[in-house]
């Protein structure tokens, strides 16, 4: 009989694990506030976001992604209020990166919600 050897650490997967969102409609006349999540950390694990938006659905894919305050940051606190850039887009992406040192312990997200003005 063959035996099977297990590989451990040899998984495809790498530290960070990126997820993206569908295009989200906050409705007419109105923005995303804040960013709210719930989400499953085990230790040393990490989840964060970023955002983008137009006024447009189709402008949503060529505009830029940002965190709270700039381009450079992220959203690491849940319900953190929405960088003012997103003011009168209707429109909305988020992105979500999920981080652990290791694949034995990885993150999840239990839920997303934009909360709109």
């Amino acid at each position: 009989a063959e035996e099977a050897e297990l590989f451990l650490g040899r998984l495809d997967r790498g530290p960070d694990e990126r997820y993206r969102s569908n295009l989200i409609d906050v409705g007419a006349g109105r923005s995303v506030a804040s960013l709210l999540w719930t989400a499953t950390l085990p230790q040393d694990s990490t989840v964060r976001f970023r955002l983008r938006s137009a006024s447009t659905g189709a402008g949503v894919d060529a505009a830029t992604w940002y965190g709270p305050t700039s381009t450079s940051d992220w959203y690491s606190v849940s319900g953190t209020a929405a960088n003012a850039v997103h003011a009168g887009h209707r429109y909305v992406q988020y992105e979500a990166v999920l981080s652990s040192p290791t694949f034995r312990a990885a993150p999840s997200l239990d839920s997303v919600t934009l909360t709109p003005e």
